[in-house]
């Protein structure tokens, strides 16, 4: 197109140099390199064969061309990554493929699985909490990723799971306002209320007393819940049709109403802070 013509005259041969390498890559080869466009920030091994269906002869053919990075830290997994022009180029060709929205799906599954492993209170506060904080450290943009795509195509269930599971990441980093943004985000989406256990979970990100917590003098100033979101939570345990749901989200809704820096505290003290990248 017209874009490509006018670029710098660089920047067009690093495009016609990677075409080049594009072209001599066999099917299966074409194939992984445009779904790892799918990848923010890179993936582990692991991710790569889940998500993208990646063999490793594939990876290791894609490293040794130079279209793939790989990227070894210490005893962290093994990470692979593409340099931010090849993965532009990427993204075109993830784009124009038919199965897109399929892996964009599968990376969310895989990545909303890694949070609810490594993001829950006994992991995050526990004798391993290091590790776990360590493995959510470095997928935080495959997670942000996972949330604006579920945010994006109006997902309510999936961008309030996603928001739950990293309900206690996001405060201990000290992340207020991705806690308080990407919630009310989720929680605004058209049909948030037919998803009673998950809506509630996303209210408590907003409510809980963790906030408070490793911060020192710092905590957020006392609120109460907004009557609106009482309202919501109650709604949500008539809603709920499972019994054993039921006594879950009561508990939740006593969590909150207990919680002294409350949604409306915890929202204004977030927004009053400095503002983190969504």
């Amino acid at each position: 197109g017209s874009g490509a013509r006018d670029a710098p005259a660089r920047q067009q041969t690093l495009r016609a140099t990677i075409d080049w390498s594009h072209e001599l890559l066999g099917d299966a080869e074409k194939q992984c390199f445009a779904r790892f466009a799918v990848f923010a920030g890179g993936a582990t091994v692991q991710a790569a064969e889940t998500v993208a269906h990646a063999g490793l002869d594939t990876l290791d053919a894609l490293v040794a061309k130079n279209l793939l990075v790989l990227r070894q830290d210490g005893h962290a997994p093994t990470r692979l990554g593409m340099l931010d022009t090849i993965r532009g180029y990427a993204t075109e060709r993830f784009g124009a493929t038919a199965d897109e929205q399929t892996i964009r799906e599968r990376h969310y599954d895989y990545f909303l699985a890694l949070a609810q492993r490594h993001g829950t209170d006994r992991a995050l506060w526990g004798a391993s909490d290091k590790g776990h904080l360590a493995r959510l450290d470095a997928e935080n943009d495959n997670l942000h990723a996972a949330l604006e795509w579920a945010v994006g195509r109006g997902s309510a269930e999936q961008a309030l799971a996603m928001c739950g599971a990293l309900g206690w990441y996001w405060p201990i980093r000290g992340r207020y306002l991705d806690a308080v943004e990407w919630s009310d985000r989720a929680l605004s989406i058209p049909g948030a209320d037919d998803h009673p256990a998950e809506l509630v979970a996303a209210l408590v990100v907003v409510a809980q007393p963790v906030f408070g917590r490793r911060t020192g003098d710092d905590a957020p100033p006392a609120g109460h819940l907004a009557a609106a979101d009482t309202d919501r939570v109650g709604g949500a345990v008539r809603n709920e049709e499972r019994a054993d749901q039921r006594d879950r989200l009561d508990r939740f809704g006593e969590q909150l109403g207990q919680h002294a820096g409350g949604v409306q505290g915890n929202r204004q003290h977030a927004r009053q802070r400095p503002r983190e990248a969504l």
